[in-house]
């Protein structure tokens, strides 16, 4: 779990090797990608009061939805009621759908509509932190995107993602910029 710092030089020294860790381009995770994004002091003082987890899914073994997103659809059209669903409540899914669109949610979340290309699958909302901003912004309207995350809530028409994140494909290195006008 992580919760907003209180400022002071405590603080500071406990997240500056965090820090360290979260933007060392050395480190490469198999299987999804994600966007580098260099992290700082003010990404963890901005967070909101209530603790988050953090890297929470890594650490524990959440049970695989053997479904692909097609399938739980005509598995959720199949269900005799609503709350036939709660037995899925908690499942970590892979899929791939189609993006549709994002909005904020206060300050600290976005939530991103994605859906299928038959109007009788449920439409998915995948809950992210701002953070993701970055990622959230490169997807085109009806383009597909793969994402994974844990089913939160839902019922026949629509299902609740949270603790997502997304496979970006690999971009080509920029060439870095220094502050002097120089190429790094």
């Amino acid at each position: 779990m992580i919760r907003s710092p209180i400022a002071s030089q405590q603080a500071r020294a406990y997240l500056e090797p965090l820090l360290a860790v979260v933007n060392d381009k050395k480190i490469r995770r198999s299987g999804y990608r994600y966007v580098a994004r260099v992290f700082s002091i003010k990404d963890f003082s901005s967070l909101p009061r209530e603790a988050r987890p953090f890297l929470l899914r890594e650490l524990i073994n959440i049970p695989k939805l053997p479904y692909s997103y097609s399938e739980f659809s005509t598995r959720l059209r199949e269900l005799s009621n609503d709350e036939d669903i709660y037995d899925f409540y908690g499942a970590l899914v892979e899929w791939e759908c189609l993006f549709r669109s994002y909005s904020r949610i206060g300050d600290d979340q976005i939530t991103v509509s994605v859906s299928g290309e038959d109007y009788r699958d449920p439409i998915v909302q995948l809950r992210v932190p701002i953070t993701m901003f970055d990622v959230v912004r490169q997807f085109k309207k009806d383009s597909p995107i793969r994402f994974r995350g844990i089913i939160q809530e839902g019922n026949s028409t629509w299902l609740l993602l949270n603790y997502v994140d997304f496979e970006v494909p690999e971009q080509a290195p920029r060439t870095a910029i220094s502050g002097d006008g120089g190429q790094t």
